[in-house]
């Protein structure tokens, strides 16, 4: 659609995400939440759509208000020490539970019959949920703790530490990211690629000669795997071992991808990565300089924390735990679940003549009713590629289901009550488009007037105080996968998650549509040193690669200058 969405009002999130394994992460934060804590996940659009670069991208429309509304009750309740106890030794059950029935699916899931995807499935689904209803806390209790620990720090805080850097501060958590894990072990890669090459004459000569060719990691990597030598026995155990542990690392809410010890080696083998000597010597600077920051952080963080009143230590404490060490821990899981779900829909796929990407359109509730009739979806997902819209509310918001009356008595009005919607209302094609058409009149979702932008306002996540202002050329990217960025470009991304990591070490600079001070982006920049705004609601959507921008991060704004 070439509507702009009414940012005043409504928050967009925007990813390469689709029905199935997105809409996998929202049924249980409405259902399953409403059980656990007695108030569902606010209203919620998601629409999918292909855009001009054919990717096929996921927009999670809500109102931010209605989040910290959510997030208020839950930050409550999770500062009731018992029930935070309980809390935790629920979460730690079901992930338990999730990631023994995820690696008991890859293990043997060539040995499933298509009768048996089914029954497997909605085991594994309703495992999925009875975790994800405990890890839908982390968005809501995210935003609200930022809100009060800044609205506190910025009205009462009297020390000499400024309020944007104390505020940071106390939402970095002593627990590396699992980002920080992977490069951790990239980096023990590269110290036994840098090794076999010294060690490994052939090796060295080959490397060197066809550093700057075509297909140079190709090369590189059929020498490694193919030979006998014994002086490559290590490395080649490295990467198996890094594949193992990292397999799921590039998957996202569109896609699955398995990354195998050749995938790891040809990462290592990025030509850019011999300019610093050794490849080893490339992820030990980037180590360096998350340790470098976490530190100056974590230091801050123990002055400010130690001046705050109780109850915000203790809000300080849920926000550390709930709002970012769960958010990334919950990412990790989603991650290596999708691979799962991916391994069952193979199967599926292989027997029913559709591809993975159509399964992908379908919603979680459709999954056992394709299967029985897969024909019935031929044209529907030809129309879902075009447009697919879901709607989950606690109420019906289109197509009321309540019956009129002739006439409202004070005891009919008396008994009347909203009976809360269960399933989501989906829409495909020309359907869907009605179907925003009518949502827009009630709930007005679009812009009515969409004026040329030329200032984006945000908030800045980290900036190098010695260059406060910074010129560039922007790239856009939605799909990582899909488009890359030269070195020195400014970022734009509608949110950035572990599959941006190449770009996000090759950019000059971050600008993401969405996001507080613990989304990934922000954390990811301060931990190497990005500078980064985020929270522009619609940089990505305005915006056009190519176009040169000025950056102000004291005043966080983002200017248009050609």
């Amino acid at each position: 659609m070439d509507k702009r969405y009414n940012s005043e009002e409504w928050y967009v999130w925007e990813q390469n995400g689709s029905p199935m394994l997105l809409i996998m992460t929202l049924n249980p934060s409405f259902q399953n939440l409403r059980e656990y804590l007695g108030s569902p996940l606010f209203n919620t659009l998601v629409v999918f759509e292909t855009d001009s670069s054919s990717n096929y991208q996921a927009k999670w429309i809500f109102r931010l208000d209605e989040g910290r509304i959510l997030g208020q009750k839950m930050v409550d309740m999770l500062l009731c020490p018992p029930y935070m106890v309980a809390f935790n030794s629920g979460l730690e059950v079901a992930e338990e539970r999730l990631l023994k029935k995820a690696e008991e699916i890859q293990e043997n899931h060539l040995s499933y019959s298509i009768d048996d995807i089914a029954p497997i499935f909605e085991e594994f689904e309703t495992l999925y949920y009875d975790y994800y209803k405990l890890a839908a806390f982390t968005e809501p209790t995210q935003w609200h703790t930022e809100h009060i620990i800044s609205n506190y720090i910025t009205k009462h805080y009297k020390g000499n530490i400024p309020n944007d850097e104390s505020i940071k501060a106390l939402l970095v958590t002593e627990a590396d990211s699992f980002t920080v894990d992977i490069l951790r072990d990239l980096y023990s890669c590269a110290q036994e690629l840098d090794f076999a090459i010294e060690a490994e004459p052939a090796l060295k000569s080959l490397v060197f000669k066809s550093l700057k060719e075509a297909n140079f990691s190709l090369r590189i990597s059929s020498f490694i795997f193919e030979s006998s030598f014994s002086s490559l026995k290590y490395l080649k155990s490295k990467l198996n071992s890094h594949s193992l542990r990292y397999h799921w690392k590039k998957n996202n809410y569109y896609s699955t991808f398995y990354v195998s010890a050749k995938d790891v080696l040809e990462e290592l083998l990025e030509p850019s990565h011999f300019e610093f000597g050794k490849v080893a010597n490339y992820y030990h600077g980037l180590l360096i300089t998350i340790m470098e920051s976490k530190e100056k952080q974590l230091a801050i963080k123990a002055e400010v924390f130690s001046s705050l009143p109780s109850y915000y230590q203790g809000v300080v404490s849920v926000a550390n735990s709930v709002g970012s060490t769960l958010i990334d821990n919950r990412k990790r899981n989603v991650m290596k679940c999708n691979s799962a779900f991916d391994a069952l829909f193979s199967i599926a796929a292989e027997k029913t003549g559709f591809s993975i990407e159509d399964i992908h359109l379908l919603i979680p509730q459709e999954f056992r009713f394709f299967l029985s009739n897969p024909m019935a979806y031929t044209e529907r997902f030809v129309q879902r590629r075009e447009l697919f819209v879901c709607l989950q509310s606690d109420f019906p918001l289109i197509d009321e289901l309540i019956e009129p009356v002739d006439s409202y008595t004070a005891e009919s009005m008396l008994a009347w009550k909203v009976t809360p919607t269960t399933e989501p209302y989906i829409a495909e094609g020309k359907v869907a488009e009605e179907a925003l058409e009518k949502l827009n009149h009630c709930l007005n979702l679009f812009e009515s007037d969409e004026s040329i932008v030329e200032t984006l306002r945000g908030v800045t996540a980290f900036y190098n105080q010695q260059l406060p202002v910074i010129e560039g050329i922007i790239k856009v990217i939605k799909n990582p996968k899909t488009e890359s960025l030269s070195e020195g470009e400014i970022l734009v991304a509608p949110s950035t998650t572990p599959d941006f990591i190449n770009a996000i070490n090759k950019s000059s600079a971050i600008i993401t549509d969405w996001g507080g001070q613990t989304s990934h982006a922000a954390i990811v920049a301060r931990e190497l040193k990005k500078p980064c705004i985020i929270g522009t609601n619609f940089a990505s959507q305005v915006l056009k690669s190519g176009q040169k921008v000025l950056i102000d991060f004291i005043a966080g704004f983002i200017e248009i200058v050609e």
